[in-house]
């Protein structure tokens, strides 16, 4: 069905293309004659990783993986942090991936909202009492996807006051996309 509709807003990935459409026959040409097929850093090349440190005072590239998009690091970090019996708190709604995986490993998916009544802001408040001493991962997806509502910082203060402290030992990560 998806694919007889005029508008996909379900689609994450990009429309179909042909070769042509990216590049002419003589540059191809031209690719033929001196690309060497071998494998490739898989974590970021040194000259991207530094790029990306650029961006972030104190980050180092030891700091930085780089994965192939961002289902990836998504898999990758709930992998690493997460052990049966933690809890991952996750903003609703979501790309589900991330709960999916974190219920696979054990954990207690524990939710907080969008409010559609507050374009779709998040509810902060709700965010605040689901965290408990087992929470081992906040995930939120900014720009929130089905939503598209994408976040400013100042609507990320609750209330109550809510911290980064409250998850001692927290990691941090985020997805960058690509420039268009």
């Amino acid at each position: 069905m998806q694919n007889q509709v005029r508008y996909d807003f379900t689609e994450t990935g990009v429309h179909p293309m042909y070769l042509h459409e990216l590049i002419t026959r003589e540059e191809l040409l031209e690719l033929y004659d001196r690309v060497q097929l071998r494998y490739v850093q898989t974590n970021g090349i040194p000259a991207l990783k530094e790029s990306i440190c650029r961006l972030y005072p104190g980050a180092t590239p030891g700091h930085v993986l780089v994965t192939n998009g961002s289902a990836e690091a998504n898999y990758l970090t709930v992998w690493n942090q997460v052990q049966p019996g933690d809890e991952v708190v996750v903003m609703y709604p979501t790309y589900l991936q991330v709960p999916g995986i974190a219920r696979g490993f054990g954990a207690t998916v524990r939710p907080f909202h969008l409010r559609e009544e507050h374009g779709w802001a998040p509810d902060l408040d709700q965010l605040a009492e689901q965290v408990t001493p087992r929470t081992k991962l906040i995930y939120l997806c900014n720009p929130n996807n089905p939503t598209a509502q994408s976040s400013p910082r100042g609507r990320w203060r609750p209330s109550s006051g809510w911290r980064s402290e409250w998850v001692p030992g927290s990691w941090r990560t985020r997805s960058i996309a690509a420039p268009s």
